[in-house]
Parts: C-alpha cells; sequence; structure tokens
C-alpha cells in the first residue's frame, strides 16, 4: 500500500492516480481501496479553508458528497459502469467485486468533491500477492479545474521519512 503525506497540505476538489504502466492489456492495477485523507469539514456551504495542518484529520471518502470515478470500465468487476463510488472509497481494503477494482495499466481514477478541501494524505490500497503496480502519478486539482502532479513515482528507494509504501513491504520513499 502506498501512502502519499502532502508536505504541505493542498487545497482540492479532486485527487487523482494515474497509472504510468504501458504494458499489456491484461497487466491490471488491483486496487482495493483509495483513502484521501484531510480536514474534517466544516458546516456546509463551506468557505475553503487555508491550507495547513488539520485539527481533525478524516477520510474524506466517507463524505457523502465525495465521488469516484475511472476512466474506463473494469472488464471483470463494477458491472460495466466507472462509477467506482461504493468499491474504491467505502472504507473497506478488501480485494473482492464488491469492493475492489482492475484498473488498465494507463487508466485513471478520480475522488471529487464539490467544493476544495484541504488534502493531507493519499494512500492507494493495492492487492499484492504478485500482483502489485508502482510506476504511477498522484495529482491534486484546484478549484481552477488545473490539475497539478504532487507525485510521480517510478521506483522506490530505502528511504523515510515520507511518502511510503506500506504493508508487506518495509517502509520506502519514491525516488
Amino acid at each position: 500500500d502506498t501512502e502519499v503525506t502532502l508536505m504541505p497540505p493542498v487545497m482540492a476538489r479532486a485527487v487523482k492516480f494515474v497509472g504510468q504502466r504501458k504494458t499489456g492489456d491484461f497487466d491490471y492495477w488491483r486496487l482495493e481501496e483509495i483513502l484521501v485523507s484531510g480536514c474534517a469539514p466544516p458546516a456546509p456551504p463551506p468557505p475553503p479553508p487555508m491550507p495547513g495542518a488539520c485539527d481533525t484529520t478524516v477520510d474524506l471518502g466517507q463524505d457523502p458528497t465525495a465521488t469516484c470515478s475511472m476512466s474506463s470500465v473494469d472488464p471483470h468487476w463494477g458491472g460495466g459502469s466507472t462509477d467506482c463510488t461504493s468499491s474504491l472509497i467505502d472504507g473497506k481494503v478488501a480485494w473482492n467485486s464488491a469492493s475492489g477494482r482492475h484498473l488498465k495499466p494507463d487508466g485513471t481514477v478520480t475522488v471529487a468533491f464539490p467544493y476544495e478541501r484541504t488534502i493531507e494524505k493519499v494512500k492507494i490500497f493495492q492487492f499484492h500477492q504478485g500482483y502489485a503496480h508502482y510506476g504511477f502519478e498522484i495529482q491534486t486539482q484546484s478549484s481552477s479545474d488545473k490539475w497539478t502532479t504532487v507525485l510521480s513515482q517510478t521506483s522506490w528507494s530505502p528511504v523515510t521519512p515520507g511518502p511510503g509504501q506500506h504493508g508487506h513491504d518495509p517502509e520506502r520513499t519514491p525516488s
């Protein structure tokens, strides 16, 4: 699992995972969950807060206004829909047809909010057992619709602290 801590936190209304593996059509990412953490929202409609450390960090995907969409249909699971709200931001880290999705090697997953939020961390959970992939970007989108790459990860080196690889592997940071 890959966790990226954004230093400093950023204001964004969407976070996108961009796969960058240009391999065969059957070499899919096997995503279990995408956790986007940030400041707990004030009562709606909120004015955008200034970026900075959150008093309380929450799973922003659990906000009922959050949405998740994939750039292409999962050929195995998902019933032909690109909507991944009930599978990749459901708060359940599991590899099964209800809570996981296959993503083409160069596909994208976007977690979006109706207004800018302070984003502190993004954590990508992948099904391991020989299927975990590396080589991706994490991008954020501001209210101006501009996408900014906050991490471009192509390999891992054993350095800490910072964005890390967690789970079955030792903590590592992108190089």
